[in-house]
Parts: C-alpha cells; sequence; structure tokens
C-alpha cells in the first residue's frame, strides 16, 4: 500500500483542477509505463497545467501553467516542445493523471490524462496531452544505399534524431571520426513531428570508425568528394534550360544567424547572385523560376540559377534573303542553295558549300559581340557579308520549265551529275555521272536512258528524268549580287538580319554527254564545262571566243562568263522562257521526293534551251 503522505494525498480539492473531489479523493494506484517510448511523445495541448503532484491533490502547486504549455506546443524546435510520459496515476474519483518530463529536463511533473487509463494505449490520451510522432522511418532508396558520404563538418551522430526522444540524444563517440570517413546509408526516416521542417535523416555506417554509427541530417552529408557548402553558405549553381551546368559559386554570410538565405543572395535581377552571372550568360527575360529558387534558398544548401548563353555574333541567328524578281519581292533565293547547301563559286574564285560560308558568316569579326546590347550599323553587316563571300556567288541550278510548272532546285555538288541532282542526304546511289543516266539515247528511246545505271537508281530516277525534266536534263548558272547599299541600318543584337540579292541567271541548256542532238551552242557549253575537245568544236568555240580553253571542276564564275558570251544569257518576255517566272520561286524545293509528288499525275515537256534571265 502506498503512504498517503508520499503521494502527497490530501481530501482537499483545487477548485482549478478539471475533476472536483471529495474530502476522500486519494491515490489508488501509481504506476510506471513500459509501453514502447515511441508511443509516449506528447505535446501540451494548453487545456490543463502541469503540476507536481496531481491536481486535485492537497498543496498541489503549479510547475507550469496552460498559458505556459500552450505556448511550448508551438515553440520552434526546443527540447520544451515535447514531453515523455513515464507514469500514471490513478485517483479514487477516477481520474488519471501522467508524469511527463521535457525532453531538455526543464518540466517535470504530472498532467491531467482524463478518464480512461492510458497506460492501455499511451497514443490514446486525453486532456493535457496530445500525442506525437516524432519520427517515421522507412526503406532506403538503393541510389541512396549504393552511394558513399561524407560528414559535411565535423563528424557528428546522434543514438536517435535529435529532439525525437528523452535522453536520447548526441553519439559522442561519434566526433573521434574523420570528415573523410566513408560512410554508408543503412537507415533512413524523416521527423513527423512538424518540427525542423520534417527533416529527413539517415543513419550510417562508419567502417573506419565504427563507434561513430548513428543517426544524421541528410542535409549534413555530402556525397564523397562534392564540395561542401558550410552553414553559412549558399551555393548556387548558374544552369542552363536543358539543365546544364555552366558554373557554381559559394557565397559565404557572417551574419548568417540574423538574415535569411534569400535576402542575402538578392533577387533575380540584382543582388549577388545576379552579379555573378558567369561571363557569356545573361539573365532570361522570364525570372519567375529564379525567383522561386532564390525564396526557398537555405543555407548550408544549394539552389539553380538559370542563364541564357549570350549571343556570340549577329549572324548566330541565320538570315533571311530578300530576292526581288519581276518587280515581286520573294524570301528565298533561286534553286534553294541554302536548303540544298549546294556548292557555289564565290567572286574570288572560291568553291565551297555555301554552308561553310554561312559558317564563316556567323563567326565575322565585323558583327562579333562585345556587349549583349550591341547594335551594328549597314557598313558592320556589309563586311560581314563580304569576308563570308556571300556579297557575290555563282549557282548551279537543274531546270525544267515545263508546261506551267516550272522547276528550279540548286546542285548540292556543283556539277551536272546525280548527286548533285539528288542532294547528298537524299541521293538514290548509283553513278553520278549524267553520261551514264541519260545515255547515248538519252533524247530517244527513252526505255534505254537508265542505262549503265546501278539498281540502286530504281525507278525513282526514271520518274524524274521521264515525268520531272522531259527526258534531259537542263541547266542554268544564276548569279547571286549582295545588294549592301539596301539593307539595314542600326540592327540590334538578336534581330534577324535580311539580305538583299538581286539575281540573273544563263538561259538554260541542254547537257548531252554525247552531244548527238541539240543546239551547236548546248555541245559547246557542255564540252567548254566538261573540258572536252575534238576538232568538231572548232568552228563553235570560235564563236564564243575560247579555244582548248581548260576550267576547273565546279568553276560556276568562268563557266557563267562562257555561257553569257556564247548568248546564253539575255532578256525574254514568254513566262515560259524566262529564268524566275515567280512560281519558280515557290516550286523551290531541298527534296527531290517532293518534286515526284508534283509531277506524279504528268508528264513534263523537254525544253528547248530557250530559257532567259531576269532581274
Amino acid at each position: 500500500m502506498f503512504s498517503a503522505a508520499v503521494l502527497g494525498v490530501t481530501a482537499f480539492v483545487a477548485s482549478t483542477n478539471p475533476t472536483s473531489a471529495s474530502a476522500r479523493t486519494r491515490v489508488t494506484s501509481n504506476k510506471s509505463l513500459s509501453n514502447n517510448y515511441n508511443d509516449r511523445n506528447y505535446l501540451s495541448n494548453g487545456r490543463n497545467a502541469l503540476y507536481n503532484k496531481a491536481g486535485v491533490l492537497k498543496g498541489a502547486k503549479v510547475v507550469a501553467g496552460k498559458t505556459t504549455l500552450s505556448g511550448l506546443k508551438s515553440k520552434s524546435d526546443a527540447g520544451q516542445s515535447y514531453f515523455r510520459g513515464y507514469r500514471v496515476a490513478k485517483l479514487s474519483n477516477g481520474s488519471y493523471y501522467m508524469k511527463v518530463v521535457s525532453f531538455d529536463k526543464q518540466y517535470r511533473g504530472w498532467i491531467y490524462a482524463g478518464k480512461s487509463n492510458p497506460a492501455s494505449n499511451t497514443r490514446n490520451v486525453k486532456g493535457g496531452l496530445t500525442y506525437t510522432s516524432t519520427f517515421k522511418q522507412s526503406s532506403v532508396p538503393s541510389d541512396i544505399a549504393g552511394t558513399t558520404y561524407n560528414f559535411k563538418s565535423d563528424p557528428l551522430t546522434y543514438v536517435q534524431p535529435d529532439w525525437t526522444q528523452y535522453r536520447k540524444g548526441r553519439n559522442k563517440n561519434s566526433t573521434s571520426a574523420s570528415k573523410k570517413d566513408a560512410l554508408k546509408v543503412t537507415g533512413m526516416g524523416t521527423k513527423t513531428n512538424g518540427r525542423d521542417s520534417n527533416a529527413t535523416y539517415y543513419y550510417v555506417e562508419d567502417a573506419t570508425t565504427p563507434s561513430a554509427n548513428g543517426w544524421v541530417k541528410a542535409s549534413n552529408l555530402v556525397k564523397a568528394g562534392q564540395t561542401v557548402v558550410n552553414e553559412d553558405q549558399v551555393k548556387v549553381n548558374y544552369v542552363t534550360s536543358d539543365g546544364q551546368t555552366v558554373s557554381s559559386h559559394t557565397f559565404t554570410n557572417p551574419n548568417y544567424k540574423t538574415q535569411t538565405a534569400g535576402n542575402f543572395l538578392g533577387t533575380s535581377i540584382a543582388g549577388q547572385v545576379a552579379t555573378n552571372v558567369p561571363a557569356g550568360y545573361s539573365i532570361p527575360a522570364d525570372h519567375s523560376a529564379n525567383d522561386s529558387a532564390i525564396s526557398a534558398a537555405q543555407y548550408g544548401g544549394q539552389i539553380n540559377f538559370t542563364v541564357t548563353k549570350n549571343q556570340a555574333n549577329l549572324f548566330s541567328v541565320s538570315p533571311k534573303y530578300s530576292v526581288t524578281v519581276n518587280t515581286k519581292n520573294y524570301s528565298t533565293l533561286p534553286g534553294d542553295p541554302v536548303g540544298q547547301n549546294a556548292v557555289v563559286t564565290s567572286k574570288d574564285g572560291v568553291t565551297e558549300a555555301i554552308g561553310n560560308k554561312l559558317k564563316k558568316l556567323a563567326s565575322a569579326t565585323a558583327t562579333n559581340a562585345k556587349t549583349q546590347d550591341q547594335v551594328y550599323s549597314s557598313t558592320d553587316i556589309q563586311n560581314a557579308v563580304n569576308s563570308a563571300g556571300l556579297n557575290e556567288f555563282y549557282i548551279l541550278e537543274y531546270t525544267a520549265n515545263t508546261s506551267g510548272r516550272p522547276v528550279s532546285t540548286a546542285s548540292a555538288t556543283g556539277q551536272p551529275n546525280a548527286s548533285g541532282l539528288l542532294g547528298g542526304t537524299n541521293s538514290l546511289g548509283g553513278s553520278s555521272d549524267l553520261s551514264s543516266i541519260l545515255g547515248a539515247t538519252a533524247f530517244g528511246d527513252s526505255s534505254n536512258i537508265l542505262g549503265g545505271l546501278t539498281s540502286g537508281l530504281s525507278s525513282a530516277l526514271s520518274g524524274i528524268t521521264n515525268a520531272i525534266l522531259g527526258g534531259t536534263v537542263n541547266f542554268r548558272v544564276v548569279h547571286v549580287t549582295f545588294q549592301g547599299d539596301k539593307v539595314a541600318n542600326n540592327v540590334k543584337l538578336g534581330s534577324t538580319v535580311t539580305l538583299p540579292y538581286s539575281v540573273e541567271s544563263t538561259k538554260s541548256f541542254r547537257f548531252n554527254s554525247k552531244l548527238l542532238l541539240g543546239a551547236e551552242v548546248d555541245k559547246a557549253a557542255a564540252g567548254i564545262y566538261l573540258n572536252q575537245r575534238s576538232i568538231d568544236y572548232k568552228s563553235i568555240e570560235k564563236k564564243i571566243g575560247e579555244t582548248n580553253a581548260a576550267y576547273k571542276p565546279n568553276d560556276l564564275q568562268n563557266l557563267f562568263v562562257q555561257l553569257a558570251k556564247a548568248d546564253l544569257k539575255g532578256g525574254g518576255t514568254d513566262p515560259e522562257g524566262v529564268a524566275f517566272p515567280d512560281s519558280a520561286f515557290s516550286s523551290s524545293t531541298t527534296s527531290i521526293d517532293s518534286l515526284l509528288s508534283q509531277y506524279a499525275n504528268g508528264a513534263a515537256d523537254s525544253t528547248d534551251g530557250s530559257t532567259t534571265s531576269s532581274n
């Protein structure tokens, strides 16, 4: 039997107690709790005070009033916020009191716990206590379990995560470990008491110093070899929109205890983060994501800050084109040489793919960017175009002026051959020499038009030479000249520049390697171009002022000049005969497949070599 004096039993009832008691109210039992300690953690709810003995007993004194306890329940993560229950007393009036102690031992006493025995279910307690789950363990994901970690700062682990259990805190043996010790995560859990932002903890095992095994906050670990971000620092990773890291910078704040990380970093357009954007990059116009990242920044952690690569040259953005033909404006060059990546010859005699010239334009010194708000004069643009060899150049084109269906596609090789017609990416294979494609009977029996071809060309090429080009292939050379005096002035970096050109063309000429058919001038043009000579050509060559002339392959500039001498350049009014009827631009194509589809339902007529030029 318990002594009434020892238990502080009294016949008097305190008026502030939740239950009135008679003069005979006494303690009928007083037992320690043996339930799992995880089930005996509580927060005070402020409905009842904490006493040195059961509150209805004589001499009971308030240890912590309801106002004090109500303040503790919403206090930031400190030990006195949580209580451990360890004894239960039942009074003769049917009330139960639980004896509790705060985690930091500052408060200890008895508090009303309802009319049901809390020992039978310590999670279901009434009165002045509310059960609190302080920590919940979970399985460890494979990527975490397979990663090696180090302590971020001085080694320190906990027997139980801090402030989740009474009298189970720091593992004092862990301080003997090294920051370089390899740590493996074998356990994982999260605070569930709403404190410390419900931080996640890892249970780590230290093979080098086993005595250091214990719980550590996940943010206090770093992957082995990773740069450490201390508690007074924030690491900012400057990343592109696709997640690639450009550079990182760690900012240290000596006032980290009194200033938030977000205020310390500044804003997405001003402050330390903005000032330290890596060279060659700038802050995107839409900075909402960066605003959110800075607002969420925490000391000891890191954020990603999105940046945009600065434009290096005015022509980093591809130019547009403007061509005036027949008093109408068009936004593509004849034959679409850019799409075909056609071989062109510039005025200086350099022959190369136009794509290479565009690369030179995109790195031209005259239009290199020094600042992101740079403005360029028309002279800057002219100098860039000139240095790239795009101020004047020549293009070889395949043509077919069929009944109302003009075709114009630039040669991908600069020579009259199959690969040039089809383009490198669309080539069907087989011989590249049109002498093999057309054969001696190119203008006669169409059944033999594929003589000498490999099977790779199949019937598709037959469709081209017959249905599209009427059994032969016609060529012209186009002279393209940059109109620098019409280019825009004061162009801002980031703008798309329009390059105005004027164009002129030779008439079409028909190529027949055997030269058995066709007008004399066609034979002469083909002979000159292929550097083929025979006695039969002498009179013709004399007409155009050349004898035994030799030309380099792809020398389109000289070919243009010689065809002009042969009167294959001139005016004309017939819409079918002009070099650039309006529809020639709309039908320019980079794909021979689209040509096939355009002409799949009708045969084409052969030209007579009378195509002319127009400015």
